[in-house]
């Protein structure tokens, strides 16, 4: 992140990590794009974790996915339904 980016998100107590810098303690065969995901998620901090794709659109608050079937089963996945654009 360029230091202006990280400048944007400041304000709201964010830590910026740097996975090239994890990556020298947890080596990793390849990360880019999509890659960097997964292994974002496996070295957060975070005990628990929302992963919301660039085409997903939260219309409220995605605080109730935290559910029942959620806490018995430790993840809930959705299918893509298509782009948005049509393609």
């Amino acid at each position: 992140m360029t230091p202006e980016m990280r400048a944007l998100v400041a304000p709201l107590g964010v830590r910026c990590v740097d996975a090239l810098e994890v990556r020298k303690q947890h080596p990793v065969r390849r990360m880019g794009g999509w890659e960097m995901k997964a292994y974002a998620l496996v070295h957060s901090r975070f005990a628990e974790v929302l992963l919301l794709n660039a085409d997903n659109v939260p219309l409220r608050d995605p605080a109730f996915l935290f559910s029942p079937e959620y806490r018995e089963h430790g993840a809930i996945f959705w299918p893509d339904f298509g782009r948005l654009d049509g393609g």
